[in-house]
Formats: structure tokens, sequence, C-alpha cells
């Protein structure tokens, strides 16, 4: 099992977290940042990182417990184990994220590896506890921004834009908040519910 903070071997770990997704091209600048953060990724996860992501769309949000992630020295990236078809990767992510959308991580070119080709389905597996639960509140602002546009992530700026921002303040993307907001909350609860 995993303990807080360390990574250890996908083999033996006993309860497992399995989300489905859709490759989708990306925008090229998970490279430099490989490139930027290569020894402390290679410090974190003990092996080589291919300077590149596979770049998914969930079907559900999924928020990753901090707890478990490994901060890289930007701040703003961290990254958690998981397989892919039995391969050992690591969710790569932002925490501005919005809580479909991820990047794995791994030791070797993903897509020519595993002959994957965008629009391709695919699982990864994530240990539970790695998984937080969303709160109802997260749940409803990623459904008003994202749900039937998940695919607006990576092909409108001015969108990703602006749900992000409006996820950010309820706290529905991967940042963890101190507190919720809750006179916010409460207000925009109201308004919801008074619009016909």
């Amino acid at each position: 099992m995993l303990s807080r903070g360390k990574f250890t071997p996908l083999q033996g770990l006993r309860s497992m977290a399995r989300f489905s997704g859709v490759i989708v091209p990306g925008r090229g600048l998970s490279g430099s940042h490989v490139r930027a953060n290569e020894h402390c990724l290679q410090r974190l996860t003990l092996s080589s990182i291919f300077p590149g992501s596979l770049n998914l769309l969930l079907t559900h949000p999924l928020l990753l417990d901090p707890l478990y992630g490994r901060r890289l020295a930007v701040g703003e990236l961290a990254i958690w184990p998981a397989s892919l078809r039995t391969l050992r990767v690591w969710v790569f992510r932002w925490q501005h994220s919005p809580l479909h959308g991820l990047e794995l991580l791994a030791d070797r070119h993903l897509r020519s590896q595993l002959f994957l080709i965008d629009g391709a389905s695919v699982c990864i597996e994530i240990e539970d506890s790695c998984c937080l639960s969303l709160h109802p509140l997260q749940m409803l602002a990623w459904r008003i921004a994202w749900q039937g546009r998940r695919g607006w992530y990576d092909t409108s700026t001015h969108y990703h834009s602006a749900a992000g921002g409006f996820c950010g303040l309820l706290s529905a993307n991967q940042r963890i908040p101190k507190r919720w907001p809750t006179a916010w909350l409460m207000m925009m609860l109201t308004w919801l519910m008074a619009t016909p």
C-alpha cells in the first residue's frame, strides 16, 4: 500500500480505481516541462521520463489527493503513480487542471509503444487512496462548466480560461482549497435555484 508521500511498486497494491478516457492531441507543452524537471522527475520516479506526455480526457471527473502527489520543482505541477495496460505511468497534472483532463508520463513514448491513436479509449488504474471524493458543489461546478463540453479543454482557449476561472472559484479543479468559500457558494446556489 502507498504511504503518504512515497511511491511503491504497483505490484501488491490492494485497491485500484479504474478510470476510462479518450486519447486527445496535446498542445506540445509538457516536453519542455519534463526536460526542465528532468532531475526532479528522475529522483521521484526512479527512471528517466520520456520528454512528452499522453493526453487523456476522462469520462468522469477525478480529483487526486495532493498528499499522495509529488510536487515538482515548479510548484504548480504534481505527479501520481498509475498504470496503463500494465505499464507503470505517472499522472502529470497542473493545479489549475480541470478534473477530467490529465497527462500521462512514462519512461517510453506511450503512443508508439502501445500503438495508440487520437480517439482511442483507454483505462488507467490509480490506487484508490490517491483519489478523493468530490464535494457535491465541486461536482455541480464541474457539470455546469464541462459536461458535454469536455473536448473544449484543448480546442477552445477562451472557453478553457473562462471555465477554468469558474471552476477555480468553486474549487472544481485540481487545486485543493484550504476552506470552502461558503458565502459565495450559497449565493451561487441561490441564484441557480432561482433561475428558471
